[in-house]
């Protein structure tokens, strides 16, 4: 660990940052890991008690990058992430990710979890996230019944939720590449995720959109459906859905094999179905419709709105010839 109450060592890693990861790598951006493992027994250049210290770190970590990139010629436009934080960390690191989740699909360090943090952090000012697509921790044991293993299916509904929920799509190989699906395994995997990263860049402008929100606002990126439809008992209660800024709404699936899903549509909106193109309209209460979800067709709607045609934008992002319902 850096001792970040010592001048030198703050200016050192100010250059190791400055002259080998931007001028030397020509590095657009990193993974600013670690950071929150101040050991509570430290003992620091300025004598300050390492129990206060120990929740400091997390926020010098980030101060310390963000000091080195506003000294070099085009700083502004580099993004390191980071998992450690404050809760005065927004204000100094320009995006998040949400650590290192199971290779699974379940709220508690799977898939949904990943979507739960990147929820519950929004409403906490951390307004840009996002989470390793499929998944970082896998497992494997000798009895074989305990294991964690990535496969297409995680992966691809991975994905498919990231493409909506975050800022930037990221994969990961995982700490068990030679076990875990991995994006380049095949030209299937390879097209699948061609097919929703060029979503992904069709939504630049209305994401760009978002983080402007985050800028001037501090709205999140990825909102709960309570924070546009507070008076709604059932949205205040949806946890295993999420909503792109106020005019895409996501329903991910959280399990292997699913082809259909229950959706809670909040309301007095009229939505359009990302895939088929068909209007549902729900009152003040919201309604509960079920849909098809087959692997490449989550559940996506788009808001319709005065100033917003949601059919002419959903045939921008996914095409109705491209994606045809299957038996």
């Amino acid at each position: 660990m850096i001792d970040f109450t010592n001048p030198a060592a703050w200016n050192w890693t100010k250059s190791i940052i400055k002259d080998n990861l931007v001028t030397e790598a020509k590095g657009a951006g990193w993974m600013h890991d670690f950071g929150e493992y101040m050991p509570f027994d430290a003992v620091l250049f300025d004598g300050s008690d390492p129990m206060v210290a120990h929740n400091q770190y997390a926020l010098q970590w980030a101060q310390v990058v963000e000091e080195a990139l506003s000294e070099v010629d085009g700083g502004d436009d580099i993004i390191p992430f980071m998992r450690a934080a404050t809760a005065l960390s927004p204000a100094h690191t320009r995006l998040f990710w949400m650590g290192d989740q199971l290779v699974d699909y379940d709220n508690f360090d799977g898939m949904q979890s990943a979507m739960i943090g990147l929820l519950n952090s929004g409403l906490s000012g951390f307004t840009m996230g996002h989470s390793d697509l499929g998944g970082y921790t896998a497992v494997k044991t000798p009895v074989g019944f305990l294991d964690y293993i990535r496969t297409n299916e995680l992966l691809n509904r991975w994905i498919e939720m990231s493409t909506f929920s975050d800022v930037i799509m990221r994969s990961h190989p995982s700490n068990l590449p030679d076990d875990c699906a991995q994006v380049y395994d095949s030209t299937a995997n390879v097209l699948f995720l061609k097919k929703f990263t060029d979503i992904h860049v069709e939504m630049q402008h209305y994401k760009m959109s978002l983080m402007e929100e985050a800028n001037t606002l501090g709205t999140p990126v990825t909102r709960p459906l309570m924070l546009h439809y507070p008076d709604c008992e059932a949205a205040r209660k949806v946890t295993d859905q999420f909503m792109l800024g106020r005019d895409v709404l996501v329903a991910p699936i959280f399990a292997a094999g699913q082809s259909n899903r229950e959706v809670f549509l909040p309301g007095p909106d009229t939505w359009v179905h990302l895939w088929s193109k068909l209007r549902y309209t729900a009152g003040a209460e919201g309604r509960t419709l079920a849909f098809t979800a087959i692997l490449g067709q989550p559940p996506v709607f788009v808001r319709q709105t005065e100033e917003n045609d949601a059919v002419m934008w959903a045939e921008k992002l996914a095409p109705t010839a491209q994606f045809l319902f299957l038996e």
